[in-house]
């Protein structure tokens, strides 16, 4: 045990030692501006901004009774703000179609800053159903009588998708179909529920349950690099990835530059990432920026390329 102890204690301080830059060490290296460089505003961001637009519900008369496309947007905003890895800049209560997400109006129809925000997300329920079925009362085998009852059940299905900003190319469809169940005593079937919003509604937080974490990969910590040293054997690269953004000492990142192409078949103009290297956060963490070290490199790195966070 106590081998085992100081064997752990060793590789600790060996990954600390790794990791520790002594910054008077490293000389300035000349790196040009990548063509695709984001805004000042978005190299400067404190966090993952993201518009929610309201879940367009109009395909269905029973979700725009129980006013599901508010409700999923607004616990679905609640729920990324508790990840503490996004700001959510704007949910708006304008019912939202996804087939207006094409058009350029976008930004002035809902004043949306497309320009420094990454993500946009929005969706629509296909369907959402009330059923109620009514279990009249019968005969037990020991005796006597089970009581009539009701059980009720109510569902959602639908989509949420995640656009990115501001090519508007869609990242991920995340496809939902969930139920609640309820049930109550009841002597006559003309007494039973004939509709429950609260029901279906109930369903959200299970979707959102199994969502949220799925989303949680495309809002990985990440950097920009604006500078980059040399101790004349190792580089390091100067990032906006902050303590409060979640630099963590020893994290591994991906280096990736941005690149943009014509979709021949939409004729869009999409952004595409590509890793170009593999980093570790060094000791050299503030509030400002941080150092990472590289460990690989397969290309040449620009101002404006982004590190990210391996999970």
């Amino acid at each position: 045990m106590r081998r085992v102890l100081m064997v752990s204690a060793i590789l600790f301080l060996i990954g600390c030692s790794s990791t520790k830059i002594a910054l008077g060490d490293y000389k300035l290296v000349p790196i040009k501006k990548s063509t695709n460089i984001p805004s000042k505003d978005v190299m400067e961001s404190k966090s993952m901004k993201i518009v929610v637009l309201n879940i367009d519900d109009h395909l269905n008369q029973t979700s725009k009774e129980a006013n599901l496309g508010y409700a999923m947007s607004s616990e679905l905003s609640s729920e990324l703000v508790k990840t503490k890895r996004v700001e959510v800049l704007k949910r708006l209560d304008k019912p939202v179609f996804l087939k207006e997400l094409q058009q350029v109006e976008l930004a002035q129809k809902y004043a949306v800053d497309i320009e420094n925000t990454n993500y946009l997300l929005t969706g629509e329920i296909t369907d959402a159903k009330f059923i109620n079925r009514f279990h009249p009362s019968s005969k037990r085998t020991q005796g006597g009588h089970t009581p009539s009852w009701v059980a009720y059940r109510g569902c959602i299905k639908g989509t949420i998708n995640l656009f990115q900003l501001p090519s508007m190319q869609i990242q991920e469809v995340f496809p939902f179909e969930e139920c609640s169940q309820d049930r109550e005593p009841v002597l006559n079937p003309r007494d039973m529920k004939k509709k429950s919003p609260e029901l279906i509604r109930k369903s959200i937080a299970e979707i959102l349950e199994d969502i949220v974490p799925q989303m949680n990969r495309y809002f990985k910590p990440k950097g920009y690099i604006y500078a980059m040293r040399s101790n004349g054997k190792k580089k390091i690269i100067q990032t906006t990835l902050t303590r409060t953004l979640g630099a963590i000492r020893g994290s591994e990142v991906d280096i990736v530059k941005v690149e943009k192409q014509k979709n021949p078949i939409t004729k869009k103009e999409e952004s595409i990432e590509i890793m170009i290297g593999r980093g570790t956060i060094s000791d050299y963490i503030t509030d400002e920026y941080s150092f990472v070290i590289i460990d690989e490199l397969k290309g040449d790195i620009h101002i404006g390329d982004m590190v990210k966070v391996v999970d």
